[in-house]
């Protein structure tokens, strides 16, 4: 049938090559010895009737001349008088039968023989029992197993249902939809679906007609793919069931269309088919280029204290900057690596399509971060004026060990990586505690609880202010200097000054005091108090006349413990 075998009996399907084997043996056959030609000692042979028969139709077209008949007419030698040309006959169809009949025994002492007679002569040959076997019908290997032999891989529209929803994908200018909404599919997975179903091979056939659906699990099937395939009239449809037996949940009734023939395949080999339909919803979440990025909110619960924390980025590209709740320095590595993965954020997975009354099953009724991303609409800007920015927002939460996120104008519920999650809640402003210029240092206090250092320079010496006359030991008060501008930080627990003494900060338990020489000042203040939830047990601190309060571990506090003992000179 158009090239290629179709088996017609005991059941309809597609033949292998092994069916042109068997005709390319049968053509080039040539006997290994004559033995009898006897019609009456046949049956001595097996061959009366046959262990096997095989029969080939061969069909020609031939053209029957049709013999010339006397008729009157001119003359001999003059002209027929008629212009009609003599129709052609036409060819009709002549078949040929070819017949082989094999025995089931062997020449005593020859079991690598079998005997064998064509069609009704009586002569009696033997042939090898390795060509006689080509002959013998083998379904496993003569009928295809493939579930389907349809070009799946060209279909243009894929309907696809399974219990835990519907979805209809649709391929237009070379890209997958989703079908009314055309939301982009993932191209990867719609293409493992397809060559899933293509490669999809039954292991065996349970033949006949489907009288009871129930007993192959078709009345509530695991899958029921129906796939659109230019230029094939009927829709190619593939059923998954049941498991063959309930208990092994080894192998799994799959029927092909309405054909009387149910394929018992791999359960392995159908779990790509039976994929929820969101799994088909490409997973990016955000895709913009990341100069048309202009502002940044995050609204995060607060690690270090109650309630969230609210900070807002404008700018772009490497101009970013702090802008709210105040004016602030930034790490602006922090930042880049923030947007650059917001603006290009993929999801590991979608997990659900959920309405707002679902979002709790996934901790995102009460987000731990929200994320509003201000932009420049992508596509050529009219002419002569600045388009307005656009805006999304996207809710993130950790919850049972995972990461859901949301965009509130889509129902895909995401799953992103831990490692986001942790960008989310990185610090974003500058580490750096007290900047100054410390060559213009004239005094250096350090005070912890009543305990008062206090450190004066002029003329590239330093003096000790309780005893000028101390001999000091410059090059280390230098670094005690170097020490204290180097202070960092690695988490604000507030951008904004509250009241101090929530934090312990209205009588602060350590200072640090630098003057510089046009008489301004730069002062830390540090509590004796201690954030219980920070891991690393950080004191609360601020810089006065700068908002903020952030935390100073008791590490980097040590760096600028005041010693006289290290300090003295040489004596």
């Amino acid at each position: 049938d158009g090239g290629s075998w179709v088996m017609a009996s005991p059941v309809t399907a597609k033949a292998t090559s092994k069916v042109d084997d068997l005709l390319k043996s049968m053509r080039n056959l040539r006997v290994m010895n004559w033995h009898d030609d006897d019609p009456a000692r046949l049956g001595a042979y097996g061959l009366d009737p046959a262990a096997l028969t095989v029969r080939v139709n061969v069909e020609e077209e031939v053209v029957v001349e049709e013999p010339e008949t006397p008729e009157e007419g001119p003359e001999a030698g003059e002209p027929a008088e008629s212009n009609e040309e003599a129709a052609e006959p036409e060819p009709e169809i002549k078949v040929t039968v070819h017949e082989l009949h094999v025995s089931s025994l062997s020449p005593i002492g020859e079991d690598t023989k079998s005997y064998v007679r064509i069609g009704g002569e009586p002569a009696v040959a033997t042939i090898t029992k390795t060509v006689a076997d080509k002959f013998r019908p083998v379904m496993s290997e003569w009928r295809e197993m493939r579930v389907t032999s349809a070009n799946v891989t060209a279909a243009r529209r894929i309907e696809i249902s399974t219990p835990d929803g519907a979805a209809t994908l649709v391929r237009e200018d070379g890209q997958w939809a989703f079908e009314p909404d055309g939301g982009a599919a993932e191209e990867a997975v719609v293409e493992e679906l397809l060559d899933a179903v293509a490669g999809l091979t039954a292991v065996s056939f349970v033949d006949g007609d489907v009288d009871d659906p129930a007993a192959f699990g078709l009345d509530q099937p695991r899958a029921d793919i129906r796939l659109t395939i230019p230029g094939v009239e009927d829709v190619e449809r593939i059923t998954v069931g049941g498991y063959t037996d309930a208990q092994a949940k080894r192998l799994v009734y799959v029927r092909r269309n309405e054909v009387a023939s149910v394929a018992k395949v791999r359960a392995a080999d159908v779990e790509t088919l039976t994929r929820s339909p969101r799994l088909y919803r490409d997973r990016t979440v955000i895709d913009l280029p990341l100069e048309h990025v202009k502002g940044l909110t995050l609204a995060m619960d607060n690690r270090f204290a109650d309630g969230k924390r609210e900070v807002t980025f404008t700018g772009g590209e490497d101009t970013w900057r702090m802008s709210s709740p105040v004016e602030a320095s930034i790490r602006t590595d922090h930042l880049a690596e923030l947007v650059q993965a917001i603006s290009g954020l993929r999801a590991e997975s979608i997990v659900a399509e959920a309405s707002a009354d679902d979002l709790s099953a996934y901790g995102l009724d009460a987000p731990a971060a929200t994320i509003s991303l201000s932009y420049q609409p992508v596509g050529p800007p009219p002419a002569d004026t600045e388009p307005p920015l656009e805006s999304l927002e996207l809710i993130v939460t950790g919850y049972e060990n995972e990461v859901y996120a949301k965009l509130a104008d889509r129902p895909a519920v995401y799953r992103l990586t831990q490692e986001f999650y942790e960008q989310l809640f990185a610090e974003f402003r500058t580490t750096r505690i007290l900047e100054f210029d410390e060559a213009t240092v004239l005094r250096l206090s350090i005070r912890k609880g009543n305990e008062v250092h206090v450190f004066d320079r002029a003329d590239e010496r330093w003096t000790y202010q309780p005893e000028p006359d101390l001999p000091l030991d410059v090059k280390k008060v230098d670094n005690l200097l170097l020490q204290v501008q180097d202070l960092r930080t690695e988490q604000y627990v507030a951008d904004t000054t509250p009241e101090l003494s929530a934090y312990g900060l209205a009588e602060p338990f350590h200072e640090l005091r630098v003057t510089l020489e046009n008489e301004a000042t730069v002062v830390l203040w540090v509590s004796a108090q201690t954030c219980r939830l920070d891991s690393r047990a950080g004191f609360y601190a601020t810089v006065e006349n700068r908002p903020g309060v952030f935390l100073v571990t008791p590490d980097t506090l040590a760096r600028v413990a005041v010693s006289l003992d290290d300090l003295e000179g040489q004596r």
